[in-house]
């Protein structure tokens, strides 16, 4: 849960009707130490002076070489790391979920050290091959399976998490991330596909209704695709599996798996649960040209390394739910997020049939996060799986706009801070009046943004959704906002900090790129810095 520039604190005057005063430091610190308090005072003023946030790897180099990796670690260990991570091991960490669980607060672990993704993507394998066809090129990349192993080595991590989880804090979560588990580009492989799949029911749905009869699907697929049988290629292999028919009867195949029931009405969902990224390459293999669609599709060694990526990710969630542990997948940059929630839907609906296991997580800084919330939440109930969510504003805004640019398409972002508070507020809104109607559903308001907060409150009051019994949470980052998180275990509600932990030396990086990713990340801090102010002030003059 990456604090954002778009989470920045917003003063307006506090809405009281769900009496809690995030201003009463007595009650918001009760559970935290003065030494504690000095700690965050001076840790908050270092991360407000820019130049310290941006040049802070190249700092830490310097330490490094001048001071030796003992002296720098020990003095970092002592300061910013025991402020924003818990511990070093998932042993170690105990003491600080201890201190947190006094304040009626509970832990979401998550294993900081993470791969860096601008490497993996920028050397990532072997050269690749390419496939010159009519309009263009392809490149078939040829992955290296020493990423394979990492991925290996990131579940153990990650099953070590779900297991502290279940041991220190089983009230608790575990949050992993996709990109751990599988090739970045594969996951961008992935998202390809599923975004020219949609493309082709829109180029089907040519009044553009949002819906398709059978007869239009049927003049669509004749189309698009042959009814005669294509000659395999290296790139495009011969049909298998449900696939291995006739061309002729592919069309019909297709048909009744999207409209089994024969109402002669296909959306986008119906879409979306019948067609999928295994079906494309033997379903491409009959396209009448090339072009966008067929060189989506995923070539051989991709399919088995989704399928090795899958299998990670079952495992993880199996293991999850044995122990009775909820898993919190986290989300990432845009352009593997389609692959990411599809990946993520496929587990939802094996173990979110009877329990709350899965969650994913949704950028509200992002232009379609409401419809895609909506379509997942309907995804969900007709599958009849549950459906539960991480909302957050966003994390990764500057290199989402920069790409953007660089590749010459709308940045996928809210053009104002202003539109991603409205998306923000009104995502939560969805969810509250969803539960209130008696939809099973849970949510994870995940924001230090404490208007935010305030309107979730307050929507929960006059729905009547008690904080002690309905299935939203509240969460902020370790280390930060502890006087809402505090202020909302003391009074009930079902309050979480997310807890990093991992060895210094790999922690470091991951907290560094989340500081310069946002910018303006302490810009709210000022607000925090004065509550602590006060009450180090309160207790002074009180004893």
């Amino acid at each position: 849960m990456t604090r954002s520039p778009h989470d920045a604190v917003v003063p307006q005057e506090p809405r009281r009707s769900h009496k809690i005063d995030f201003g009463n430091t007595k009650v918001a610190y009760a559970s935290v130490s003065t030494g504690e308090l000095v700690r965050a005072y001076l840790v908050f003023k270092a991360c407000s002076f820019r130049p310290l946030v941006t040049h802070a790897d190249k700092l830490l180099q310097i330490s490094y070489r001048l001071l030796g990796q003992a002296i720098t670690e020990s003095i970092v260990r002592n300061t910013f790391f025991a402020h924003f991570c818990a511990g070093e091991t998932s042993q170690t960490i105990r003491p600080r979920i201890e201190e947190l669980r006094k304040g009626g607060v509970a832990g979401i672990l998550d294993y900081a050290a993470e791969a860096d993704i601008t490497q993996m993507m920028t050397s990532p394998l072997t050269k690749p091959k390419t496939h010159a066809y009519k309009e263009g090129e392809i490149a078939c990349r040829v992955y290296s399976y020493e990423s394979e192993r990492q991925c290996d080595a990131h579940v153990e991590t990650f099953l070590d998490c779900i297991h502290a989880v279940k041991d220190v804090t089983p009230e608790g979560f575990a949050a992993i991330k996709i990109t751990a588990l599988g090739n970045p580009h594969l996951l961008e492989r992935m998202s390809v596909c599923i975004e020219e799949t949609d493309r082709l029911f829109k180029k089907m749905d040519r009044e553009g209704k949002g819906w398709i009869t059978r007869k239009e699907f049927l003049d669509g697929y004749d189309r698009f695709f042959r009814s005669t049988p294509a000659p395999p290629s290296e790139t495009s292999p011969a049909p298998a599996g449900i696939w291995a028919v006739k061309p002729e009867e592919m069309a019909t195949q297709l048909l009744n798996r999207l409209d089994p029931e024969n109402t002669d009405r296909i959306d986008v969902i119906d879409w979306r649960m019948a067609v999928n990224i295994s079906d494309m390459p033997a379903l491409t293999h009959q396209c009448r040209e090339t072009g966008p669609l067929k060189n989506a599709a995923l070539s051989e060694q991709e399919m088995e390394l989704m399928r090795a990526m899958q299998l990670r990710l079952e495992m993880l969630a199996g293991r999850a739910a044995t122990l009775g542990v909820r898993l919190m997948i986290d989300a990432e940059q845009s352009y593997f997020q389609p692959a990411i929630d599809f990946l993520i839907l496929d587990v939802m609906q094996r173990h979110n049939r009877d329990a709350f296991v899965v969650y994913t997580t949704m950028q509200c800084y992002l232009r379609d996060a409401t419809e895609r919330l909506e379509m997942e939440i309907e995804r969900a109930r007709r599958g009849g799986f549950l459906f539960a969510a991480k909302l957050v504003r966003g994390a990764y805004m500057v290199s989402e706009r920069k790409r953007a640019v660089e590749k010459g398409y709308e940045s996928p972002i809210h053009d104002t801070i202003e539109a991603t508070h409205a998306t923000y507020d009104g995502c939560v809104s969805t969810f509250l009046e969803r539960m209130a109607a008696g939809e099973k559903l849970e949510v994870l308001v995940a924001t230090h943004n404490q208007a935010s907060i305030e309107k979730t409150l307050t929507g929960m009051d006059r729905l009547g959704l008690r904080g002690e019994t309905s299935g939203v949470y509240f969460g902020q980052l370790l280390g930060m906002a502890d006087h809402l998180t505090l202020s909302l275990g003391s009074a009930g509600y079902k309050a979480y900090k997310y807890v990093p932990y991992g060895l210094v030396g790999q922690v470091l990086p991951y907290l560094i790129r989340r500081a310069q990713e946002n910018s303006d990340v302490m810009g709210g801090v000022k607000h925090e810095q004065g509550l602590i102010r006060a009450e180090l002030w309160r207790r002074m003059f009180s004893a």
